[in-house]
């Protein structure tokens, strides 16, 4: 698959993307779990758009607000902040604020509340929907409770689930993906301009302030400037009996 530059993680990850399989998302409702304000836009915002452009519904579950981004006890005015970012962004690709769920999780402690997610998903998710969150063996506490919350949802709802990536890409090693189905949705220079636009939204994010650094800087961000977006899809995990979170 195409990345914009051969740099240092597309260097070292191209073996694994050239043997990705080339995707299309199927027709159909489209529900994207969102651990924090900003993953719709990182790991997904090229299938986001791709899907509106298609004139499918999509639908965000914006699991917490970001409050504890960078204090563990969280900030209410960050909170406040990221829900404006995550609005501007889903402007950009093409969502309504209708069609976006805010459940108020406590950042950081998504597995604490995944009864709860699970809960709430059930409410949202109908049958034959996909289902698009972060991956289970990703690496961040909030994303895998995402996907085990999403897997768990999507058999009880015969709906079809993608995990989508982005800090797998900098904290995980290839064998990670042992066992697994990777797949690749090329962008159009549509899909990939909204995506951009929606992730400089997050401008939270980029700009920490007081000695701490930021999440994001021009080399994180840099799976989120490829031109393809690549998901595992869960029906290989499902099919594979593999526990959740392995």
């Amino acid at each position: 698959m195409t990345t914009s530059s051969m740099s240092t993680l597309a260097d070292r990850w191209s073996t694994t993307l050239a043997a990705a399989r080339p995707w299309t998302p199927p027709a159909r409702r489209t529900v994207v779990v969102a651990p924090h304000p900003d993953d719709e836009s990182l790991s997904s915002g090229g299938l986001i758009a791709t899907q509106r452009a298609r004139g499918l519904d999509v639908i965000v579950v914006a699991v917490t607000d970001g409050d504890a981004a960078y204090d563990p006890a969280g900030d209410p005015a960050l909170a406040a902040t990221r829900r404006s970012e995550q609005r501007a962004a889903l402007r950009e690709l093409n969502v309504a604020p209708s069609a976006t769920h805010r459940l108020g999780l406590p950042d950081g402690r998504v597995s604490e509340h995944e009864s709860a997610l699970v809960d709430a998903l059930l409410d949202i998710v109908r049958p034959d929907d996909l289902v698009v969150t972060t991956w289970t063996n990703d690496g961040h506490p909030d994303h895998e409770a995402c996907g085990r919350a999403a897997l768990a949802v999507a058999d009880a709802r015969s709906a079809t689930l993608v995990f989508s990536l982005f800090w797998t890409w900098h904290w995980r090693s290839s064998d990670v993906f042992d066992g697994c189905e990777l797949v690749a949705l090329d962008l159009g220079p549509s899909a990939a301009a909204a995506k951009r636009d929606a992730i400089r939204c997050h401008v939270s994010q980029f700009q920490a302030g007081d000695g701490v650094a930021p999440i994001l800087d021009e080399s994180t961000v840099e799976p989120a400037e490829w031109l393809a977006e690549y998901f595992v899809s869960a029906n290989v995990e499902r099919s594979d009996r593999r526990e959740v979170g392995s």
